[in-house]
């Protein structure tokens, strides 16, 4: 535990900094969008020094690469249903990798941010355009790479647990080893 901390109090610290950061993607993006919509036209494409990326200004009225237009009531409710997913899967957010707490922390702020969107204009901004790929946004950012740390969280670490885990269920099963022997003798 953290210098003597309760379980209770370290539980609470860990919720609060998934929210915090959640809070910081939602903020980002939303500040991200707020610039787009507010400094570009609609369509604009704007180049960067670098070739591979530039800023075109796009609303997306679907999801990942505008799959299912117009389906606002389907996104909401999906949107609703990943934030309620994250938020009770995460309640025992102390027992959770590191890679499964930012990737809790992402998907969470990503959702939101996208969710604001939709609720807000029935579209959500799009206006990162690596020109090979389809437009996106600060929050598809952070769904991206929340879900990828929470695939290599299940499929890698959990066929590959850190040595802690090893270590201790290696301790657990000496211990089982240990008591068989004395429960036969007693019977």
């Amino acid at each position: 535990m953290i210098l003597g901390a309760t379980e209770d109090a370290f539980k609470s610290v860990t919720r609060l900094n998934l929210i915090l950061i959640a809070l910081v993607i939602i903020g980002l993006d939303w500040w991200t969008k707020y610039l787009v919509q507010t400094r570009m036209a609609l369509h604009q494409t704007i180049s960067l020094p670098v070739d591979f990326v530039q800023l075109t200004y796009v609303h997306n009225y679907g999801g990942a690469f505008g799959i299912f237009a117009h389906q606002r009531l389907f996104f909401v409710l999906a949107a609703a249903v990943a934030i309620g997913g994250i938020l009770y899967f995460f309640r025992e957010i102390s027992q959770l990798g590191k890679l499964s707490f930012w990737a809790g922390a992402l998907i969470l702020g990503g959702a939101i941010g996208n969710l604001i969107d939709r609720l807000r204009w029935g579209y959500v901004v799009d206006f990162i355009d690596l020109r090979w790929w389809p437009v996106f946004n600060v929050a598809d950012i952070a769904l991206t790479v929340g879900v990828s740390l929470m695939f290599i969280e299940l499929v890698w670490v959990g066929a590959h647990p850190p040595a802690e885990e090893k270590r201790e269920g290696a301790e657990e099963g000496a211990k089982v080893a240990e008591e068989a022997p004395k429960a036969e003798e007693a019977t």
